[in-house]
């Protein structure tokens, strides 16, 4: 079992951005948390997501709060999750297992 980790940022909002651009390998579960520090949610999803209150797509994350994906009989590629903000630079951390 490997173990990953890191951070994904959104520079400009409603442009969704990869957890990680790294070649990883298939995560069991990945653990992922919005900054404690972020002013707003983050949106958790596939490469369709967006924040916008208006139009959102995905799993709604607020300010330290978790998410869990994957399971063991259905494993997550780190890259093939990603994260948009209503507010510029806010995102998330990330465990993959």
């Amino acid at each position: 079992m490997a173990l990953s980790s890191g951070r994904a940022s959104v520079t400009t909002p409603g442009t969704a951005v990869r957890l990680s651009t790294d070649a990883l390998p298939m995560a069991e579960t990945i653990l992922v948390t919005a900054f404690t520090d972020n002013s707003d949610y983050v949106v958790v999803g596939a490469s369709n997501v967006v924040a916008s209150h208006s139009t959102r797509i995905g799993h709604p994350l607020s300010p330290g709060v978790s998410v869990v994906l994957g399971s063991d009989s259905s494993p997550v590629q780190p890259g093939d999750v990603y994260v948009d903000a209503v507010v510029s630079g806010e995102g998330v951390t990330w465990v993959a297992i």
